[in-house]
Order: C-alpha cells, then sequence, then structure tokens
C-alpha cells in the first residue's frame, strides 16, 4: 500500500524537481510536492523543486531534460554554498527529475490538474486519496533501492506499476557507466501502440533499438517479441549514470542546445523543440546507425514551416551523437502492470475498474484502453430496496447511508455492507431532502431534529459507477460505468451510462446524459467564472473539422444549429479547426447537450450572450489550476466534517481520530473548530429542547473536539493526557454540569479561542475539553434513575449472606473500556483473576435488620457508618 513512512534512513533521493509548463503551474506542482513530504512520503531532507519550461508553449521532454538538470545544479550548487556548478557534487547523487504533462496530456480533456494530480479511487493508510503521482513516487523508492548514484527521469505518461522484492533485481542490473531504461513485460497488442524494447538478453541486456508503434510483422523480424508473445514497452523511466550526468551538463551550454534552456531564453534565443526519446535515447541505441539518425529529423520536421527551426534540430542531433552515442544503453526488465491513458473512455474505463490492490501484486499485466470500444449499455441497476453495486470513495452520499463509513484498506463496495445495514436502510422513510446552505464554514448536513430518524431521499446506482470526493445531496441516480469526481450537488443529480462528471458545483438537480463528459472549470482570477465543457466521451477532440464530432455528431452539423456559421473566423483559436480549439463553452451550458440544470428555461439565449472560450482556451486559463486544487481540498475537508457531523448527531459508531488528523494537515484551526461548534450547539439546544428523548450524547462531542484540538497540537505540544482544573474554564465547567449545556459550550468556546496561539496551550485546551467531558459524565451518573428488583427469595432477618472473588490483575488496556477513550478507540481490556494463598482476598456479607437503616463495617474493628436517610 502506498502510506507515510517513519524516516529512519538517508532519503532516497537527495532532490526531487519536476518540470512544468508555466511558473504558475511550477509553483502549483511544488506546492503539492511539499504537502506530500509534510505528509511523510517524500523524506524529509530531500530538496523539492519546481522547474517552468524555459518558454511558453511545448518545448518537448528533450528539452525540458536538458533545462531541468541544469537548474538542478544550479540550485544543488548555491545551497551547497558554491558560486559555480559543482559537478562533482551533481555526480555524488541521486536526484529525481518527474515530467508531469503539459496541457496536451491532459486527461480527460479539460482537466485542468491533469492526470498525474487527479484522485484515484484510492486511499492511503492515513485515508487520503492518492493520485497517479503517488503511485510514481512509490514505483521511484523501488528504483532507489537498487539504482546507483545518477539522474532519473520518469514521467505519468502511463500509470505504472512495478512488483516489489524482485529477486534478480540489484544495482549491478542498471548501467553503471551509461544509461538504463526500465521495461515492463506487456501484450502484443498494447505494445503495438507504444514503443517496444529489443533487448539483446545475450550482451547484458544491451538495448538495440526501441520500435515505436511497430506492427507484428516488424516486432517478430527484429525479435522483439517474446515466446509468451508478449513484449517489453518503453516505460519513460530512464536512468543516467554519473558519467552521463557530466555530458549533460555540458550540453545546455554549447548551440545549438542551448536555445532548450532559460539560459537562451534570456539570451534572446527561440527555444529549440526535441524529445527525449527520439532525439537523446535514440542516439545512443545500436540498431540505428549515424545516416539513420540524423536523417529522421528531416522526415519527422517536414511540417515544420521555419526551414531554421529544421536544421537548428539538425545540428542538435549532430551535437548529441557525438557526445552520448559512445555510452552502453541497456534495458532494466521489471515485472508489473502498465496502464496508458489516452482519451476520457480510457480514463472512465481505467477508474470504474480500479483494484487499488493490485499495485502490490506480484503478476504483471498491461492494459492500453481503446476508445473504439463498442457502445455500452445502460445496464441493470439497482434501487434502493437492494445493495447498491458502485464505490464511493471520500465522498459524502446521505442517500446511501453511513455502513461504508468503517473504512477497510480496499475498496468501500456496497454489495459487502452487513445485512443489518441495508435492512435498517430499507425500513428508513424516503422523503424529499432540504436545501442546503452554501456558506463554506457552514453544516452541509443539517440537523433538524437530532431525535428524528434521518429520512434519506431516494437513490439508484448502477454497476460499476464510482464517486471520488463529492458531497451529493437529494436524489442520487447514476447508471453503469459512470464516475462522479470532485462535485457538489446540493439537490441530487441523474446522470447517465458511461459518463464522466467533474468539477461540477450545482444548486439544482442537475441531469447528464449517457456518454457525456461534463466539466466545469474555475478561473482563480475571476471567481464568478465557472465554464462548462460538455464532449461526448468518444469524441476526438483533435480530429479536423472534416470529422470531428461534437457528443457523437458532426461538429458542423453542431456550428449550423448553434447558428454561429458566420462567425467561423471567430470561434477559432488559430489555424487549427478542431473541437478543442472551437470558442464554444460559456458559462453556460450548451444548448440542447443532453445536459441541464432543473429549472434552467433559459439556457439558450444565456449561452448566446455569453463569453466563450474554447477547450483548450478554458485549460490555459491563468488562475484555473491554484483554483481546482482549492477547490478539491475544500470538497475533501467538508466532506471528512460532514461525515463527523453526521456520526456524533446519528449516534453512529465512526472512529473520527483519522478525520481530525486530516484536518490537522490540510485545514487551519478555526474551520475545523468552526463546524465542531455548530455540532455541538445544534446537539445542545436538542437535548434542552427535549431532556427526555433519544439525542447525541453531548459527551461524545466534547470529547471530539478534544481530539480535533489534540489532533492539531500533535507530538510537539506535551503529552496528551494532564491537569484540566484551570480556573478559566471552572465556569463552563459549572454551566455544563448544572445541564446548561448551549450555556456551557459557549462559555468553553470563548475561553478556548484564547489558548489556540501556540501548539502547547492547544495541548492544553484539548485536556480542559475533555474535563468538560468528564463534567458532563458525572452529571449524568449522579442524576441517573433507576428502578432494581430482586428475583432472588426473602431473606430472613439477622441471616448472613457472603461473597467472596478472586484479586484482579489488570495485563493491558486499562481504562480504555472508560469515556472519553473509548468513543473514537473503543475498549479492549485484559484481565486475570488470581487467588492469594489458595483464597480469593475479596469478601463480603450482609445479612437484614429489623430498623429501616444501613450499617456499614468497611473493616474488622473501626467504627460502623450509619445511613439513615437518603441524603446520607
Amino acid at each position: 500500500s502506498i502510506m507515510a513512512h517513519k524516516h529512519e534512513h538517508d532519503p532516497e533521493w537527495a532532490v526531487i524537481a519536476v518540470t512544468a509548463s508555466s511558473e504558475a503551474q511550477a509553483l502549483q506542482f511544488r506546492v503539492e510536492l511539499l504537502r506530500r513530504q509534510k505528509a511523510g512520503h517524500i523524506h524529509p531532507e530531500t530538496v523539492i523543486l519546481a522547474i517552468a519550461d524555459p518558454a511558453p508553449g511545448y518545448v518537448g521532454s528533450g528539452a525540458s531534460t536538458l533545462n531541468g538538470i541544469y537548474v538542478i545544479a544550479e540550485n544543488v550548487s548555491a545551497l551547497h554554498k558554491r558560486t559555480y556548478i559543482d559537478v562533482p557534487l551533481i555526480q555524488s547523487m541521486k536526484i529525481l527529475l518527474l515530467h508531469l504533462g503539459g496541457p496536451t496530456q491532459r486527461v480527460p480533456c479539460g482537466n485542468v490538474v491533469g492526470k498525474a494530480l487527479s484522485f484515484l479511487p484510492h486511499e492511503d493508510e492515513e485515508g487520503e486519496l492518492i493520485a497517479p503521482i503517488d503511485i510514481l513516487l512509490d514505483n521511484m523508492k523501488k528504483i532507489a533501492k537498487h539504482a546507483p548514484k545518477g539522474l532519473v527521469v520518469a514521467t505519468t505518461e502511463a500509470i505504472l506499476r512495478l512488483d516489489d522484492d524482485v529477486d534478480y533485481l540489484s544495482s549491478s542490473s542498471f548501467e553503471s557507466q551509461g544509461v538504463s531504461v526500465v521495461a515492463v513485460p506487456v501484450s502484443l497488442e498494447t505494445g503495438m501502440n507504444h514503443g517496444v524494447c529489443k533487448i539483446d538478453f545475450l550482451n547484458n541486456n544491451e538495448l538495440k533499438n526501441i520500435l515505436y508503434k511497430a506492427d507484428e510483422k516488424t516486432l517478430r523480424d527484429n525479435r522483439a517479441q517474446l515466446p509468451s508473445g508478449e513484449v517489453y514497452v518503453y516505460t519513460s523511466i530512464i536512468h543516467f549514470s554519473s558519467k552521463v550526468i557530466e555530458r549533460l551538463l555540458y550540453l545546455p551550454v554549447t548551440p545549438p542546445l542551448d536555445t532548450c534552456t532559460y539560459l537562451g531564453v534570456d539570451n534572446g534565443a527561440t527555444p529549440l523543440t526535441f524529445s527525449l526519446y527520439r532525439d537523446i535515447l535514440l542516439c545512443m541505441v545500436k540498431d540505428i546507425d549515424y545516416q539513420t539518425y540524423i536523417g529522421r529529423s528531416e522526415e519527422e520536421d517536414k511540417d515544420k514551416s521555419d526551414d531554421v527551426a529544421a536544421r537548428d534540430v539538425r545540428a542538435a542531433r549532430v551535437l548529441l551523437w557525438k557526445n552520448l552515442r559512445d555510452f552502453p544503453i541497456r534495458a532494466v526488465v521489471w515485472p508489473g502492470s502498465y496502464t496508458y491513458l489516452q482519451t476520457a473512455l480510457d480514463y472512465v474505463k481505467f477508474i470504474t475498474s480500479y483494484d487499488s490492490r493490485s499495485s502490490s501484486s506480484s503478476s504483471s499485466s498491461s492494459s492500453s484502453l481503446s476508445s473504439s470500444d463498442s457502445s455500452s449499455s445502460s445496464g441493470d441497476v439497482n434501487t434502493s430496496t437492494t445493495a447498491a453495486s458502485g464505490i464511493q470513495y471520500h465522498s459524502f452520499v446521505p442517500s446511501l447511508g453511513l455502513a461504508q463509513l468503517s473504512r477497510d484498506s480496499h475498496a468501500r463496495h456496497y454489495h459487502h455492507q452487513q445485512e443489518a445495514d441495508l435492512l435498517e436502510r430499507e425500513k428508513r422513510e424516503i422523503d424529499d431532502h432540504v436545501a442546503l446552505s452554501d456558506e463554506p464554514a457552514s453544516v452541509l448536513y443539517p440537523l433538524a431534529s437530532p431525535t428524528q430518524t434521518r429520512k434519506n431521499p431516494p437513490f439508484s446506482v448502477g454497476s460499476q459507477c464510482c464517486i471520488i470526493n463529492s458531497l451529493i445531496y437529494g436524489q442520487l441516480s447514476i447508471k453503469s460505468r459512470s464516475v462522479i469526481e470532485n462535485c457538489h450537488f446540493r439537490q441530487g443529480c441523474v446522470i447517465g451510462s458511461d459518463s464522466l462528471v467533474s468539477g461540477v458545483d450545482a444548486d439544482h438537480q442537475i441531469v447528464v446524459n449517457d456518454s457525456t463528459c461534463f466539466l466545469q472549470v474555475r478561473d482563480g482570477d475571476r471567481p464568478d467564472d465557472k465554464y462548462y465543457i460538455i464532449y461526448g466521451i468518444r469524441d476526438d477532440l483533435d480530429a479536423p473539422l472534416e470529422h470531428a464530432t461534437l457528443l457523437g455528431r458532426p461538429l458542423q452539423t453542431w456550428l449550423l444549429e448553434l447558428d454561429i456559421v458566420g462567425q467561423q473566423d471567430d470561434i477559432w483559436d488559430g489555424p487549427v479547426h478542431t473541437l478543442r480549439h472551437a470558442r464554444i463553452f460559456s458559462r453556460f451550458l450548451l444548448p440542447n447537450s443532453g445536459v441541464a440544470f432543473s429549472g434552467d428555461d433559459k439556457q439558450t439565449a444565456s449561452w448566446k450572450a455569453s463569453k466563450k472560450l474554447s477547450i483548450s482556451g478554458i485549460s490555459s486559463l491563468k488562475g484555473s489550476l491554484p483554483a481546482e486544487f482549492s477547490w478539491r481540498r475544500s470538497l475533501s475537508f467538508e466532506t471528512d466534517m460532514s461525515i463527523v457531523h453526521a456520526s456524533l448527531c446519528d449516534k453512529r459508531d465512526v472512529c473520527l481520530l483519522e478525520i481530525f488528523s486530516r484536518c490537522a494537515r490540510n485545514a487551519p484551526i478555526q474551520q475545523a473548530l468552526e463546524w465542531m461548534d455548530d455540532i455541538a450547539e445544534r446537539v445542545a439546544t436538542a437535548i434542552e429542547q427535549e431532556p427526555e428523548g433519544t439525542v447525541p450524547y453531548i459527551g461524545r462531542v466534547l470529547s471530539a473536539i478534544s481530539d480535533l484540538l489534540a489532533a492539531y497540537s500533535g507530538n510537539k505540544g506535551g503529552l496528551r493526557s494532564g491537569p484540566a482544573r484551570n480556573p478559566a474554564f471552572q465556569e463552563a465547567f459549572q454551566l455544563l454540569y448544572q445541564g446548561r449545556y448551549v450555556d456551557g459550550l459557549q462559555a468553553m468556546r470563548v475561553q478556548r479561542d484564547k489558548w489556540l496561539a501556540t501548539v502547547e496551550s492547544i495541548a492544553r485546551a484539548a485536556r480542559h475539553y475533555e474535563g468538560a467531558c468528564q463534567a458532563v459524565t458525572r452529571r449524568m451518573v449522579e442524576t441517573v434513575q433507576v428502578t432494581m428488583t430482586s428475583s432472588s427469595s426473602k431473606r430472613e432477618q439477622g441471616v448472613w449472606v457472603e461473597v467472596e472473588a478472586p484479586a484482579r490483575i489488570d495485563l493491558a488496556g486499562g481504562w480504555t473500556d472508560t469515556p472519553p477513550i473509548t468513543y473514537e478507540h473503543g475498549g479492549c481490556v485484559t484481565n486475570m483473576a488470581i487467588q492469594i494463598d489458595g483464597k480469593c482476598p475479596i469478601k463480603a456479607k450482609c445479612r437484614k435488620i429489623s430498623q429501616p437503616i444501613i450499617i456499614l463495617h468497611v473493616a474488622e474493628g473501626g467504627q460502623p457508618v450509619v445511613c439513615s436517610t437518603k441524603e446520607e
């Protein structure tokens, strides 16, 4: 599993750097890596860098790599107080350079964060959703275990899972004097769509060639196909040895390759575009000679109108050949699984069939999803009277109940819910759900009355559905093989089959047809501007106009129906006329698209009057990336707090400590406390209004606030237990003990807010909330009234009844079965009963006397205690 580690060893990587297509993207990528470092997924001593490409637009993976290694060398040298690039210092390190992909690699199209940072239906051991970059970082730990010092370059073009503990792999598996390329076995069908490694297994796994999109005959003639029928695919994970690093650092300062770095751009040069695979790796494989390598540029660059650019590419290849040709290159054969996502359909298929357990599988597998698969029917669905067969991850959907909240280490399949939970849901009365507030700090699951049974709206869930990081209130209807991610629906949704709905924030019920991609993108610079992108899941966004489709129909037909044919020159971003570059999307829904909000009868008029952008333009909005990350984190936090709310108010046996730990990592303390204060006030009000009713226990709410504060203090605020008798809190304790819960909570809040300046004072405040819980518990114990009757026969006066018992030894878990510990941890106590000198040492005896009094003899020879009144 992918989880945080305790770092008791040296860092796997001295530096982890990530490239980005812009400065804004680089800043956000660095933030995401730093968040993972804070959570323990990256060693705290590892230097995190984010490197923007030298110029806007596409520069290619080769140029991005050379610019990246040069910037890394500059930064590391400066950190070690060098005034020059210290090549031996760089050679002494293990450095990881990640290419997360630019706008053209975003799948599904319109997803501004890219597939590398999109949530997967997989939670780590701390309940955090993971992304492909987390799988990649996990793979890189396995690489670092064996790879010698040098530079590893990796991309997220494919989602790759390398097997653990492969017996034959060691540091000698990598080429210490040259370059190593990691290859995994895949099916022949998958290999023919990607780059296949031709490997000389008799010559130390020498890499002879990389055959890109070769047909079966070519692969067979080149002996690239194994006897099993599989082939080894190029994974875009490359290790450059320390010797090669020295040469790579020389290239960026040598014309014409100096133009591929920021140095060349700052000198007024036009950046050179070239490829890591075609231009750097292929100059080293021995099946390609000089003429073939140099001549490739004439064919590959024939579409370039700029003869100077084509000449520079050829000159760059001459330089690369001269400097890199003599280095050995080998393949590191590593079993694992390989999945390549190119289209929205690929993405939906991958998410709805995702198996988190495959990351630790020892068997190799591959998948190259194709968008040409036959259409799928809507499929059977399950209604609210049967178990649903979908999956939800880190989402809050009241209509589905809370049975899935007890998270196991794998998927939360509804059909695995216990029968009792299903029967309980069936008994609930189906009713309309109330409209909910949109205020960020408000409770999104309002507590009308904690004494009433929750009334859940109806739901209908098809097979192989997936709901990720979303809040869905009201009616839920989702057909088979569809995905809802990062959405907030306040009045429910009706989603067709084979569809993707992403990032949508809706106050009204939303309806989405089958086979539709519906995305909402935020413009961070203009918070009110949220653009809707709608296209068919099988549409080719880069097909030329004459072949382009929108929602399965010709794009040209759409343009006629939308009455914008006369504006043809105005609807394109540039000379390329494809769906990706058509300016037809706005802050209003595309008319007649099969996507609609209930009650919206002005859809067409609003769309026509609005500003329109293309998918390419929307994806490139300056503030869209930070706005999208902020939106997803906000949803994640609100999901957690909604689960806390429902758990406390519905008296669910759900441990909240994991949620509080996530809050402490991801949200300001005041934001979390506002939610908890709101929950506590609602519960307290309900108790005071209906003291005899079946209401949530205020003691657990106080204990939960104590646990939340403790999570924020972490292990830096002192011990969890300690005194809780500070005079500042005594008035609040007294009010709670008197049953004046609303006033008591307010008094607690006033004092607590004065104690949030340091982790030490936060820890002390946590102890006092635990003390408040104990005050409430004491009130309940002292005021409880129980009528007891004896079933034993009447005893005569003067007849002694004696009881004896063994002594108890508490072996483990003492007091864990008492509040407040038991609220979140449960309780487990192990005792042993023993005799002393062969006898039970604890004894008591009593007899009935004629007077209506109780006489207690506590010890032999002591004065008896006489109780003649109830007060005594």
